[in-house]
């Protein structure tokens, strides 16, 4: 796959699935998900 197409995957895209999300703060899948969500994904 290229590089223009993962891009363009990923602007078009605003809904991602993150298993394992937890609501604990201190937890790295929380960090990923805050961060998901501060960009725009739903």
């Amino acid at each position: 796959m290229k590089e223009n197409d993962i891009v363009g995957i990923l602007t078009s895209t605003h809904t991602i699935a993150l298993v394992g999300a937890s609501d604990k703060p201190d937890r790295p899948s929380y960090r990923v998900m805050k961060y998901l969500l501060d960009q725009g994904y739903h």
